[in-house]
């Protein structure tokens, strides 16, 4: 009998919504979540370089080239979502509250204000997020939300 991934499981409880594959996942949780791409792609761990510019725009590459590494990325956002009872709708207004409060992630993570840059905070929070411990919706909302632009609706 074959086990079911966590990925796996949190597709099942999204219902028919959900697109059956990685690039379309991808696509959908961006959309929906209202992500920045580059932000998912650095979730990811997968950097953007000068001379790969063009396939780090499209999912459908990415997915051939990065999968384990997007498939990591989206358990995460999964998780996230999951703490909205899989509601993309509550979810990204929790996003969009974040956004507005400049003082949301000092406030809740006091010790980020130690760390002067932003690459010295956006590793602190990705350590926060990959340990997945009482941080994590803090940590992966912060991250998540201050993306350098928003995609287009």
């Amino acid at each position: 009998m074959a086990t079911s991934t966590p990925n796996e499981m949190g597709v099942r409880d999204l219902g028919g919504e959900y697109p059956a594959a990685l690039a379309g996942r991808l696509t959908w949780l961006e959309t929906r979540l209202g992500l920045d791409h580059e932000r998912i792609l650095e979730l990811a761990g997968i950097e953007r370089s000068e001379q790969s510019n063009h396939w780090l725009s499209d999912w459908s590459d990415l997915a051939v080239r990065e999968r384990a590494r997007l498939e990591q990325a989206e358990g995460t956002l999964l998780t996230f979502l999951s703490q909205f009872c899989n509601d993309a709708d509550k979810a990204r207004a929790f996003l969009e509250q974040v956004r507005s409060d400049s003082e949301f992630c000092t406030t809740h993570l006091p010790f980020i204000s130690r760390f002067p840059t932003a690459p010295e905070k956006n590793a602190a929070l990705l350590g926060i997020i990959h340990e997945t411990g009482s941080d994590f919706i803090v940590a992966v909302a912060t991250f998540l939300a201050s993306g350098t632009r928003h995609p287009a609706e």
